[in-house]
């Protein structure tokens, strides 16, 4: 699955994520959710798995590869 989202964001242009196997399963009239959306709703997956820790072993920073520091970039 990893692979799949990572070839598709590698492929995609524009602010959506288009995975070609995923696009031909999904209903007709469904709406393609954004890359942000689907970002919020992988970080509020691993806030509310966690109990909304997010530092620490098991805090959801960690369970996402992130840092839980604040970005500096402007």
């Amino acid at each position: 699955m990893r692979n799949v989202i990572e070839h598709g964001a590698i492929l995609t242009t524009g602010d959506t994520l288009r995975v070609p196997m995923l696009d031909d399963a999904a209903p007709a009239g469904a709406a393609t959710p954004t890359l942000a959306d689907s970002e919020r709703e992988a970080i509020l997956r691993a806030l509310e798995g966690r109990g909304w820790r997010i530092k620490g072993p098991k805090g959801a920073a960690a369970a996402l590869g992130l840092t839980p520091r604040p970005s500096t970039a402007a």
